[in-house]
């Protein structure tokens, strides 16, 4: 496999790096004039929260809705999948490893397992192994839902990550710069956004031909990583700035803007019915759900991830990128290895976490006591 990479077009190598470097900036720019805007407007937080949140997956949605108008759709639905995986497993990982996270109460009670929900709202409608019309409708009906519910109900998040991407942009005495520049600056990053995404697109589909893999896989690995990128750098400053609460409540608030509203559209603007993989189904969406089971057990109790919660996390991601190693490889050892995670690792997991939690949890209360 290394010869064969090593091997690869150069033109691979140069479209995947040059779609994320313009997706990076990209978001940056447009983040960067949005709050500006914002700010001069004396708009509202919460609202201009909102504003970044769905900006920091613009590079999922310009990757995804690309894929989907060429006819990709396996590459949409693993990048949407992918990123899932990679926010709670990945980038949540990077982040506890760095520094200890802890979440809100809001997040563990209620984000959690509307998360949960919303993976097995997709899993449901894609049980058919198809995603029509109708169903991204429903999707995108659901994630508008979810806006509202979270603005009324934690207006304080949005706040929190509007307040420390402005901080970001607005460092030092500085004037603001005319309306036009500013928004000229912010039209800018979209056009990033959309050239990284047509780069990304073209290296992946590269990547999978030379390479032998299908489209599915890619975008569960190579476009899932590097669209997280942005929402990387915001954890890593929200844990560097002492809020890690943010940190955990954007990868998740992401993942649901993902399964939500990201496929959603992209299931709108497709040509037809969009086809989702049997591999998907019967493995990597409930990959999703596993995801959010272990992050849920790593706080129950003091609601903190350190970092050995965060090498687990790191080390469930490593199970399942080896897992899509074998199967695109063909190994013979897939079957043994596959039924090895799906009856062993993952109830054994289960149990192990689950008992930590419980003893996490008692310990928690006899301190409070």
């Amino acid at each position: 496999m290394s010869s064969l990479i090593l091997s690869m077009s150069p033109s691979v190598y140069v479209y995947l790096g040059l779609g994320l470097l313009l997706m990076t900036l990209g978001a940056h720019a447009v983040i960067r004039g949005l709050i500006r805007l914002t700010s001069r407007g004396g708009g509202n937080a919460v609202a201009a929260g909102l504003i970044v949140l769905i900006v920091l997956a613009m590079p999922d949605t310009a990757v995804s809705l690309k894929a989907t108008g060429d006819g990709l759709g396996d590459l949409a639905i693993g990048s949407v999948v992918g990123s899932g995986i990679a926010n709670l497993f990945l980038l949540l990982g990077v982040a506890a490893v760095l520094l200890p996270l802890r979440a809100s109460s809001f997040v563990v009670k209620q984000t959690m397992p509307a998360f949960a929900a919303a993976i097995i709202l997709v899993w449901l409608l894609a049980e058919d192994g198809t995603l029509t019309g109708v169903d991204g409708g429903l999707l995108l009906a659901a994630f508008t839902a979810y806006c509202l519910w979270l603005a009324r109900s934690h207006g304080q998040f949005f706040e929190d990550l509007h307040r420390l991407t402005q901080a970001r942009v607005t460092r030092g005495n500085w004037s603001f710069l005319p309306v036009s520049i500013e928004i000229t600056a912010t039209l800018a990053g979209i056009a990033l956004l959309i050239a990284g995404a047509e780069a990304l697109t073209k290296g992946a589909v590269e990547l999978a031909r030379e390479l032998g893999l299908s489209d599915l896989v890619v975008g569960l690995t190579a476009t899932a990583g590097g669209t997280a990128l942005p929402e990387l750098l915001v954890c890593i400053v929200a844990a560097l700035r002492g809020r890690p609460q943010i940190a955990i409540g954007l990868l998740i608030a992401s993942g649901m803007i993902n399964l939500l509203f990201v496929l959603g559209l992209s299931v709108l603007i497709a040509p037809g019915e969009l086809s989702v993989s049997p591999n998907a189904l019967s493995f990597d969406i409930p990959t999703v759900l596993f995801a959010g089971a272990v992050v849920m057990l790593l706080l129950a109790g003091n609601r903190i991830i350190g970092r050995v919660g965060g090498l687990i996390l790191l080390g469930y991601y490593g199970i399942y990128v080896l897992y899509l190693a074998l199967f695109s490889a063909g190994m013979p050892q897939f079957e043994a290895y596959r039924h090895a995670v799906v009856w062993y690792v993952v109830p054994g997991s289960l149990v192990v976490l689950s008992a930590w939690a419980v003893w996490r949890a008692r310990r928690v209360a006899s301190l409070n006591v």
